[in-house]
């Protein structure tokens, strides 16, 4: 276990420590009295017993797994440890609730659709071009078909853009919205998958009424029964510069066809940029909005039902002061939702802002970051955000920026207003960091980033991923891992990760897609093209299979 304090402002200091085991477990008893009870651990696992306080008495059983559907007995909590003078807490129970009749299945081998304790993940399939290869490994492949160069010429290339979700994930799989940018005419593209990560049909056309936005920026939220909500830059279609296209797509219906909706019921100059997020049976779009010129850019958004059906509802406002804001971005929070975005500050600095419902958070000011860069949210618990940005550093003290770098804060419900930050440490330095991302799958936190290239390294600019475990009060940070799977496809630039959260059984996973500059799969790939992995959680990466990484 290794302790940390993060570099806060005085006011707030966060603890910042590395669990070892994945079950909970009881406080020490306090002075002469013996620890309390272990809680369950999850997917009916026992808890750990409490360690008992001490010369006290000794701590108490740790309780059996939790009830879990056509789940097994939980397995044998650990016993209390002994405090000085005290006796040793009895081991737990054995039962993990009623059983139903049938037991929970067991992976037997690879390729039985099971993960097993040894695999990163198990499909059921024997096809290696999907996210799970046949030796039960999780992969980086090609989120479109494959292309075949031509005369040596690189196939046509495919990027994801500026978007904050253009991965989204559900019950009936995922979809990763991008632009084909050397079609002929130019289009925003959305390939979906089972849940397992396997393709369902090619790529849909989202923009078949004419070119779209090289600068597009898509994003997509999961919607019931496997559709999608699309939204994207869409040029003069709400009748004056660009405006928020909006689109139902049903990948298993027929192709989308005809003009889109538009989210944005003011047109005058620009509205752009969106974001996109469900919840419940509501969809939350937000973006900018350039009409004001006193005060704008602005934030606006609307919430629809997920028939998209626009009906009946209307454009809000979510910020419009006098300071410009721009790169919204939305969560989850507590049964509703949540908004960060970037604000203008005094003197050439920003802030970054933040509501959910009648609650604002104010973070900085500090040197903007680059001008791509949206903030990353994410909910912790149903207190407590994450907010996690990129302020510009002048590391040579020369008066001018020269590197960025990632900062976090706990935005809590009790604690509105001013709030401190914290740095979250480059992963190589003195690399600069940008482009954060953040996402929750089955309980787990994890945060994504690119590190800029250093001179004289043949990876140049890399993508990251590290898990965060919150305990209510402080935050624990994982080692990083390299966010392509193997190491060779780490050649080059990748950039632009995107996260999204699956509910795949048994404790759900992680969806991750990028830009990738590298060509790393070969003639089939374009320059630039989209890669993603589907790694289930917890992580596990075999060293047989690639030293380790």
């Amino acid at each position: 276990m290794r302790w940390h304090l993060l570099d806060l402002a005085p006011a707030a200091v966060v603890g910042v420590f590395a669990l070892a085991s994945p079950l909970a477990c009881g406080p020490s008893g306090g002075g002469g009295g013996g620890g309390s009870a272990g809680d369950a651990g999850p997917d009916a696992s026992g808890g750990s017993g409490g360690s008992a306080g001490a010369a006290g008495a000794s701590g108490a059983a740790g309780q059996g797994g939790a009830p879990e559907d056509a789940s097994p007995d939980g397995t044998s909590g650990t016993g209390g440890f002994s405090g000085a003078g005290g006796a040793a807490g009895s081991g737990g129970t054995t039962d993990g609730g009623p059983l139903d009749a049938t037991p929970d299945a067991v992976s037997l081998t690879c390729g039985d659709g099971i993960r097993g304790l040894d695999e990163e993940c198990d499909d059921g399939n024997s096809l290696d071009d999907d996210a799970c290869t046949s030796a039960c490994v999780v992969t980086d492949y090609l989120v479109g078909q494959a292309q075949l160069a031509e005369g040596g010429v690189p196939p046509p290339g495919r990027y994801l853009g500026e978007g904050r979700h253009p991965v989204a994930a559900g019950t009936d799989g995922y979809a990763i919205a991008f632009v084909e940018a050397e079609q002929v005419p130019p289009r925003v593209s959305l390939q979906a998958f089972d849940p397992q990560g396997v393709r369902i049909g090619d790529a849909l056309n989202i923009t078949p009424g004419g070119p779209a936005l090289l600068w597009s920026n898509p994003v997509v939220a999961a919607l019931p029964a496997g559709r999608y909500a699309v939204a994207w830059n869409d040029f003069s279609g709400d009748g004056d510069e660009v405006g928020v296209a909006l689109r139902l797509v049903d990948p298993s219906g027929a192709p989308p066809n005809g003009a889109p909706q538009y989210a944005n019921t003011t047109t005058a100059f620009s509205q752009l940029n969106p974001d996109v997020l469900r919840v419940g049976g509501d969809v939350v779009i937000a973006w900018e909005d350039d009409s004001a010129v006193g005060t704008g850019p602005d934030l606006r958004f609307r919430v629809v039902p997920t028939s998209l059906n626009l009906s009946g509802t209307s454009e809000q406002t979510l910020a419009a002061t006098s300071a410009a804001e721009t790169a919204v971005c939305l969560a989850a929070f507590s049964g509703s939702w949540a908004a960060a975005w970037r604000q203008s500050a005094a003197g050439g600095t920003e802030a970054v802002a933040a509501k959910a419902g009648a609650l604002a958070w104010s973070v900085g000011p500090h040197l903007p970051g680059p001008a791509s860069d949206k903030p990353a949210l994410v909910e912790l618990d149903s207190t407590t955000l994450l907010l996690v940005y990129t302020e510009s550093i002048d590391s040579a003290d020369a008066g001018v920026a020269n590197g960025s770098r990632l900062r976090g804060a706990l935005l809590r419900t009790g604690q509105p207003g001013a709030t401190a930050s914290f740095v979250l440490e480059p992963a190589s330095p003195p690399s600069s960091q940008s482009q954060p991302v953040a996402t929750v799958v089955g309980g787990r936190t994890f945060i994504a980033w690119r590190s800029a290239s250093t001179a004289g390294d043949p990876t140049a600019e890399q993508l990251w991923l590290q898990e965060a475990t919150w305990d209510g009060a402080t935050l624990s940070l994982a080692t990083p891992l390299a966010l392509p799977r193997w190491p060779a496809h780490g050649q080059d630039d990748q950039r632009f990760p995107a996260l999204a959260s699956s509910p795949l059984a048994p404790q759900g996973a992680l969806v991750a897609a990028w830009d990738d500059y590298g060509r790393v799969l070969g003639g089939i790939e374009g320059a630039p093209d989209v890669l993603s992995e589907l790694i289930p959680v917890p992580i596990l990466r075999t060293a047989a299979q690639d030293g380790g990484s």
